[in-house]
């Protein structure tokens, strides 16, 4: 039986990161934007009387929240969003999904925050409560989900759709502490499995997991196996070869080079994802973390690094920096406009201007208002 693989240093750092796949994420651009869009777009759902518009003002809002450094607020916002929604219960299936999405997002919210074993909680609990026809016990309070939907088909479409939901965050929550073999488990049927279907989530977590349980062979068969849709995939797909062979140990350090090159290569040739600054910062960040692993530190990279966080005024992309080790590396006036950036974006527990948070509330207070009128 092979030794367990037991990561550390850069390579525990580039696995913390994955799965590495670009989404329509998060964003955060100053506070003072950000609060005044969703005061904005509160107003028109309410003038409107549009309830999904009034929804999808209170999942930002939750998110805001947690990057406020308000988690617990955040979570009690969406319980508040699903008790409001599901109130004219049964529902239809598309209604019945916009009542749970708010969990989707506050699952999300604790494996960003480090709290893995809560997101599983939530998402089995939620999981096992509609499959019961039940209300689902939260130590948030309970959400009453029984008799979500009448009709057979609307019930099963939910179930489906909260499988791949419970499939995505309960990968990610179990990846996070490391538990790839469960994670693997996990997404079995999950979209992204297929080799089909490219370098998503669960291909990424299927050959990590073979990877730390020792089956490098198996894990290179499935990168190779892989349909690789997008040229971002190229570049995920050369990383986890440099990291198959760190694991496995069995490369030769000339080869591991020629494999370094070619992940670099493939980097060079995808363009930033302007929509999704997140995401490239974080690729960057991987990169840099398997070149150390691999023995051949690449710190000169902050350039481009900081370049791109500057530029693409995101308050998550300049915080990725800064809490990363390359940050050492950054000269006065680039640690400087970064923190500018993160502090402007309101990330972190500190204390909001109180007009800022008055139109913060008001904005929660309008969409709930529209929401429970119906």
């Amino acid at each position: 039986m092979s030794t367990p693989f037991v990561p550390d240093g850069p390579v525990a750092d580039v696995l913390a990161r994955l799965p590495l796949t670009p989404r329509t994420r998060w964003t955060a651009p100053p506070l003072h934007q950000r609060v005044t869009d969703l005061l904005t777009r509160a107003r028109r759902a309410s003038s409107k009387r549009s309830t999904v518009s009034a929804g999808n003002v209170l999942q930002q809002a939750a998110v805001l929240l947690a990057d406020l450094g308000r988690l617990p607020e955040a979570i009690e916002l969406s319980a508040a969003h699903t008790r409001l929604c599901t109130a004219r219960r049964p529902l239809t299936a598309e209604a019945a999904r916009r009542a749970l999405a708010p969990q989707g997002t506050a699952a999300a919210l604790l494996v960003r925050a480090g709290r893995a074993e809560d997101a599983l909680v939530l998402l089995s609990e939620i999981t096992r409560a509609l499959a019961e026809d039940d209300a689902a016990a939260l130590p948030h309070g309970p959400l009453p989900l029984a008799q979500l939907t009448a009709a057979d088909d609307d019930r099963e479409d939910v179930g489906g759709w909260w499988a791949a939901v419970q499939a995505e965050h309960g990968a990610r929550a179990l990846a996070l502490e490391g538990r790839w073999a469960q994670a693997h488990f996990h997404t079995k049927t999950a979209r992204g499995a297929s080799p089909q279907s490219g370098l998503l989530d669960a291909r990424q977590i299927a050959i990590v997991a073979m990877a730390a349980e020792g089956r490098t062979d198996l894990a290179r068969s499935l990168i190779d196996g892989t349909r690789l849709l997008a040229p971002w995939e190229r570049v995920v797909a050369a990383l986890l070869r440099v990291l198959c062979a760190l694991i496995g140990q069995d490369t030769s350090s000339d080869q591991v080079l020629v494999l370094l090159d070619a992940m670099f290569s493939a980097h060079d040739a995808i363009e930033p994802r302007c929509h999704d600054p997140l995401w490239d910062t974080e690729l960057w960040l991987a990169l840099v973390d398997v070149a150390a692993a691999a023995g051949r530190p690449a710190d000169g990279l902050h350039r481009y690094v900081a370049d791109w966080a500057r530029s693409s005024r995101d308050g998550y992309s300049a915080a990725a920096l800064l809490e990363h080790r390359l940050a050492q590396h950054l000269d006065g006036e680039d640690r400087a406009a970064l923190t500018r950036i993160a502090d402007a974006a309101g990330l972190g527990a500190k204390p909001v201007p109180a007009r800022t948070g008055s139109r913060l509330a008001e904005a929660i207070r309008l969409a709930t208002a529209t929401l429970a009128a119906g």
